[in-house]
């Protein structure tokens, strides 16, 4: 996969202790048991870690980990876009 499904990957499995072997790009953060308070902290997790959030609509329990590695590289390319226009 690719660098931010690692990203997502290490901290579901350092901070959240979630198994290795249920991380898979089809498995949403609902089935990993993330209630709504642990999806917030990973949302905040991710904006420690490389700058980019999602808000509390954009990440929820149905949103499977390749979505969320998706949205961090959607949304990596939007600030490298800003900050490269003249």
């Amino acid at each position: 996969m690719s660098e931010a499904y690692d990203v997502v990957a290490e901290i579901l499995t350092g901070k959240f202790q979630v198994p290795a072997e249920q991380v898979t790009p089809e498995a949403t953060l609902g089935a990993l048991e993330l209630d709504s308070l642990a999806l917030v902290e990973f949302d905040l997790t991710l904006q420690e870690r490389i700058g980019v959030r999602f808000g509390s609509d954009a990440v929820t329990a149905g949103t499977t980990l390749a979505e969320a590695a998706d949205g961090i590289n959607t949304k990596l390319a939007a600030v490298d876009a800003a900050t490269s226009a003249p």
